[in-house]
């Protein structure tokens, strides 16, 4: 499965050199990799982390779309052993590594044999939404508005969206089948993540955290609340309405 990056970088497209890329890049230290779909509250609980308790920095570092071509630019790389070989060098050795990655972006490692030969020593927190109805209208709207979050201490405006079944059902669809996929990887590879539920984030941070934090081997003060994230629910009355909408017309004589 190709990605965003496979049109940055041509060996991507080379099994064989790809291969070469991940072993000679291959981060030997203990790595947690974030898995997710959209939507799930993955900047603030990791800011959360960042701000409350010492933990590095969390990137999409395959993330062809968004911060790739940004780090590519800076840094005049070239190839993608020289692109892993970065983030290998970004972070100091006396850390954890870790990242964040959605399905998509993470379907190639997977595919193409590169995860156990990349991250030897990875364990995996799975970022999870239960009511995939919200989570698919606040993918809808973020993407129709190109608001993706609310910062802390800012005003967020109503977003003036206009309502489309077809393609909400699409972001639901396309949300299943990406937690389907990582279930199977994780199947796959008798692998038992650590869940975080975004409605357990929004509810309680503080239960939340506590059982994550440990795994994590961290320390620090639970007492936490979602405000102390960067990031904050966009609370958008249009959003509300819209899934009011989306649910009377999906489930209606049910």
């Amino acid at each position: 499965m190709l990605t965003e990056l496979a049109t940055i970088f041509k060996d991507m497209r080379d099994p064989a050199a790809l291969r070469q890329a991940c072993a000679s890049n291959a981060v030997h230290r203990r790595t947690i990799i974030f898995c997710m779909t959209a939507r799930v509250g993955s900047t603030a609980l990791l800011s959360l982390l960042s701000n409350k308790f010492g933990f590095p920095y969390i990137e999409e570092i395959f993330n062809g779309r968004d911060v790739a071509p940004g780090i590519i630019s800076k840094n005049k790389i070239n190839n993608m052993a020289e692109y892993l070989s970065y983030w290998n060098n970004s972070i100091p050795e006396s850390m954890i590594f870790s990242f964040k990655t959605n399905w998509s972006d993470f379907e190639w490692c997977v595919e193409g044999g590169f995860v156990d030969i990349l991250f030897p020593n990875a364990s995996y927190i799975y970022l999870d939404r239960v009511n995939i109805d919200a989570q698919a209208v606040s993918l809808y709207c973020a993407s129709m508005s190109g608001k993706w979050h609310r910062y802390s201490g800012k005003e967020f405006e109503r977003r003036e969206i206009p309502y489309d079944k077809s393609l909400i059902d699409e972001a639901v669809w396309i949300l299943g089948q990406d937690k389907l996929k990582w279930q199977k990887f994780f199947s796959a590879k008798e692998i038992m993540p650590t869940t975080v539920f975004y409605e357990a984030i929004l509810g309680s941070p503080k239960g939340a955290l506590k059982r994550l934090i440990s795994d994590l081997g961290l320390s620090g003060d639970t007492n936490v609340e979602w405000s102390d994230a960067i990031v904050n629910k966009t609370d958008d009355p249009r959003q509300f309405e819209i899934l009011d909408r989306y649910r009377s017309e999906r489930y209606a004589g049910i």
